[in-house]
């Protein structure tokens, strides 16, 4: 946070997708409830999350019964904001029972989903019934995702690095875009209730520049998907 525009009352911006998300799911959680974070990774938001408002609202360990963050990744070993940590070494179902859970998370997830048909088996085994599968992901259109298809991914993390210089470390996997639009949602999820809806949130790519991020925030607000547009997808099993 460098410049004036990031220094909001209550130190974070409008239109701030975390809070938007997790807000919406503490809508739906309780003390009895199982929740997945699959594709958790680390949780490094844990360690350096700024906004003490931004990280109570996504730290919903102690608001649940039990909070399993799996990931392929064995950082998710030291992930702090869950009860328990799964790496998975095979197919996540093969470590849980069927219907395992009331809620699952995706942050930021789909658009790393290459073999889509055997993600969504993976949901329909591990989520209980009438339960909340619950994803953020940028829309494939967006200007962000549009970038990130053109540029190679093995040059993903030097150009985050220039584009987000405020985050300390970033974690980057190949990107797919596979699941990333509120039709490929609902064609692959139509048996779910589905409550999903495009959320155009503030600009976090302006290479530390005041004047990249005004010009991003324009293009966002004229362009049919902008910069930060993301799918934000709840969907009830």
């Amino acid at each position: 946070m460098t410049f004036d525009e990031k220094m909001r009352f209550g130190n974070f911006l409008q239109n701030d997708g975390t809070i938007d998300f997790y807000l919406r799911i503490r809508t739906i959680i309780n003390k009895n409830l199982n929740v997945l974070d699959y594709g958790a990774g680390r949780a490094k938001w844990y360690e350096d999350e700024e906004c003490f408002t931004r990280k109570q609202i996504r730290y919903l360990k102690d608001d649940v019964k039990v909070l399993i963050a799996a990931d392929i990744d064995s950082d998710v070993l030291k992930n702090r904001a869950s009860h328990e940590q799964v790496l998975l070494k095979k197919n996540i179902i093969e470590y849980f029972e069927k219907e395992s859970f009331d809620v699952i998370i995706s942050d930021f997830v789909l658009e790393h989903v290459e073999d889509v048909e055997n993600f969504k088996s993976n949901i329909d085994y591990l989520l209980k019934k009438d339960g909340v599968f619950c994803a953020r992901t940028p829309h494939k259109y967006a200007l962000v995702s549009i970038f990130a298809q053109l540029i190679p991914n093995s040059l993903h993390n030097f150009v985050l690095k220039f584009s987000q210089p405020e985050k300390k470390q970033i974690d980057t996997f190949d990107t797919k875009f596979k699941l990333n639009t509120l039709n490929s949602i609902s064609r692959i999820f139509k048996t779910y209730k589905n409550f999903s809806f495009i959320y155009k949130a503030n600009i976090s790519y302006h290479f530390n520049s005041k004047l990249i991020f005004n010009l991003f925030k324009l293009l966002n607000f004229i362009l049919p998907f902008g910069i930060g547009d993301n799918c934000f997808i709840f969907l009830k099993k």
